[in-house]
């Protein structure tokens, strides 16, 4: 497909006891199960669910993936409940608890997880360290972190540490097991993009993020920082980079780029498989259009290539 199709052509838990009744027994026990597998050793991999589902009492979806989640989180209360309510859920499991940077540590060297839910701040730290720890281990699992905090430097400092998602905890529960289910449909996508813009510009970025995310949920995105965009290129080999410079990290090779100004006068350019075209002030049609070919291009074994 040409490029024209967007622009025209120019050439640990505690032990906490949860009480008498056997239902609610039987839910809490769901999320204490745990593994010795190393935390490097389940890349990649999902559990498949069960036939029956003893949290719910109800026969599990076959077919569909159990997400195997590490939770920490500082609210004793909170997390215990929170956990309860997504082991619930048929196609996730809360595997371990943590209430501490210390206890998430421990279950990071069990291991056995397939993604993270990171409260911060935790009771023992900021929590800043555990994700990176955690992205360091392994970047292929995810991290979704809760925080109440409106610092955008913060947050920003976080998803370079290695978050997937930095959420506000005034989402409300619904918010939360949305964005838990983003972290399994952003482990399984088949097409990596990274997003970078200045530091002045983040509410673009963390929009366009926001957006790609509910319209293409199943493409990996990463949001990071310029500064930060080299590194991270090299690090989690994305098949296209949106950012609001051009390509400096590998012109002419991969991955595919889309250089979207953030001024509604200035041209935007795609380069893509060796043809460039620009436009000004393109709409986020363009952006999910050109996600398309590159995923069309990756489903016929093709290596998404710059220009």
């Amino acid at each position: 497909m040409a490029s024209s199709r967007y622009f025209s052509s120019s050439s640990s838990s505690s032990s906490w006891a949860p009480g008498a009744s056997p239902t609610f027994s039987a839910q809490w026990a769901a999320a204490y199960t745990t593994s010795s597998t190393p935390w490097a050793a389940t890349r990649g991999r999902r559990r498949s669910c069960p036939k029956g589902s003893p949290t719910t009492g109800t026969p599990a979806v076959r077919g569909r993936d159990v997400l195997r989640i590490l939770f920490a989180e500082a609210h004793r209360g909170f997390r215990q409940s929170a956990s309860l309510m997504l082991a619930r859920e048929p196609d996730l499991e809360v595997m371990a608890q943590a209430g501490s940077v210390s206890e998430g540590r421990r279950w990071m060297v069990e291991g056995g997880m397939d993604a993270a839910i990171v409260d911060v701040p935790l009771l023992d730290e900021y929590g800043l360290e555990l994700v990176r720890e955690m992205h360091g281990a392994n970047p292929s699992i995810p991290v979704l972190v809760l925080t109440e905090t409106q610092d955008r430097k913060r947050r920003n400092d976080l998803l370079e540490a290695g978050a997937r998602e930095v959420l506000s905890k005034g989402v409300g529960y619904e918010g939360v097991l949305a964005a838990v289910r983003r972290l399994g449909e952003s482990q399984t996508g088949d097409v990596r993009v990274v997003f970078a813009y200045e530091e002045t510009h983040l509410t673009y970025r963390d929009t366009l993020v926001g957006a790609v995310r509910a319209i293409r949920p199943h493409v990996a995105v990463t949001a990071v920082s310029l500064r930060s965009l080299a590194s991270e290129v090299k690090r989690l080999d994305p098949h296209l980079v949106v950012s609001s410079r051009p390509n400096t990290t590998d012109p002419g090779n991969r991955p595919a780029w889309y250089r979207l100004a953030h001024e509604p006068d200035e041209p935007s350019e795609v380069c893509i498989e060796g043809k460039r075209s620009s436009q000004e002030n393109p709409g986020l049609d363009t952006l999910i259009e050109l996600i398309d070919q590159t995923e069309d291009l990756i489903r016929t074994g093709q290596d998404p290539k710059g220009c």
